[in-house]
């Protein structure tokens, strides 16, 4: 899913993978930023798509952050 105008306006905490895509949102939606929590998570995009390892990566990323189900 790509992110919209809508997602950005709807969140509180955004999280992205990378750094680089922590720097394309700001680029795109730098108006509508201010007062959200950006929050890059510095997982590498070295993972196949929704693999047990991305999401045992995500879990222990997001655990510091929300709480997470096992």
């Amino acid at each position: 899913m790509r992110i919209t105008q809508d997602h950005i306006e709807w969140a509180d905490f955004i999280f992205v993978m990378e750094a680089r895509h922590l720097s394309e949102l700001r680029r795109k939606y730098k108006d509508s930023l201010p007062g959200k929590r950006l929050i890059c998570l510095q997982i590498a995009e070295k993972y196949g798509c929704m693999t047990m390892e991305l999401m045992d990566a995500l879990r222990e990323k997001l655990s510091l952050y929300v709480d997470v189900p096992r």
